[in-house]
């Protein structure tokens, strides 16, 4: 539940420069606060060392894949009730890990799409 007046904080978690870079200015425009992270092990670190709203987490990343970190989210006490929303062009990847997150999206997505789904969790 966001505070009157307070920006509701998103991590995004890509490899991709140039999506994060857009996506984050999108979400800014928006009025999100956003931070990034470009692999799974930075996602983890920055999701336990700052209280987030949402984390936008893709499954394809260069270290550890977006379900693993997905898991060791839900594992910590910390962490466990932070929406994720787990985003791959890949069907079956998004439905492999549609049971550890809270939603899945598919890429490329529908900006409009992309803003309904965080309002459900921010």
């Amino acid at each position: 539940v966001q505070m009157e007046g307070t920006a509701a904080k998103v991590l995004v978690v890509d490899d991709d420069i140039n999506l994060v870079s857009l996506w984050s200015q999108l979400l800014e425009d928006e009025g999100y606060e956003v931070e990034t992270v470009y692999n799974g092990n930075a996602a983890i670190d920055s999701a336990c060392a700052n209280n987030f709203d949402l984390m936008l987490l893709d499954i394809m990343l260069p270290d550890i894949d977006g379900i693993t970190v997905c898991k060791k989210l839900r594992d910590n006490p910390q962490t466990k009730d932070l929406p994720i929303i787990l985003m791959s062009a890949s069907d079956a990847l998004r439905e492999k890990g549609k049971d550890c997150a809270d939603a899945t999206l598919g890429k490329p997505f529908d900006l409009a799409r992309l803003l309904l789904l965080i309002s459900y969790f921010v």
